[in-house]
């Protein structure tokens, strides 16, 4: 019988393709991507005690219970993330570092793929990187 998923045949799901971002579209969207990066970012940095203690508690000798218990701690502080992380995902906008608000829109340079990237505290779009590179090989964008 064929009645398997396809996955256990090797045949991956493709990703749907993300929709590509002119400059001027992704900076007219940081009005509110900005809010909610912000709320984002604060409710990460906020989990933090939370994820170093069930850290702590995976490498220690504790057991099953409290190593349970501190991922619950965790898993509710951060809770009020998906919507957030959803929110940028319906906007094919890619969240690379919650802690920063470091975020990448897919676009074009020179008819080629590129990331525009931006972070909290930045004024507009002014950098992007190769889709096969991170944060820290982006360039100044040209004209900018």
């Amino acid at each position: 019988m064929h009645d398997e998923p396809e996955a256990l045949h090797g045949d991956e799901p493709e990703e749907p393709e993300l929709r590509r971002y002119t400059l001027r579209e992704a900076n007219e969207l940081l009005v509110e991507a900005r809010p909610v990066l912000a709320k984002l970012r604060r409710i990460w940095l906020e989990a933090d005690p939370d994820r170093q203690a069930f850290e702590r508690a995976q490498e220690s000798d504790a057991g099953a219970v409290d190593v349970s218990l501190a991922h619950q701690r965790l898993i509710a502080g951060l809770w009020d993330v998906q919507p957030l992380v959803a929110w940028l995902r319906a906007r094919d906008i890619l969240l690379r570092d919650p802690a920063t608000g470091l975020i990448d829109f897919l676009s074009e340079i020179d008819g080629e793929d590129c990331y525009l990237c931006w972070r909290l505290g930045e004024e507009d779009i002014g950098f992007w990187h190769g889709t096969d590179e991170g944060f820290d090989h982006r360039k100044p964008l040209p004209g900018v």
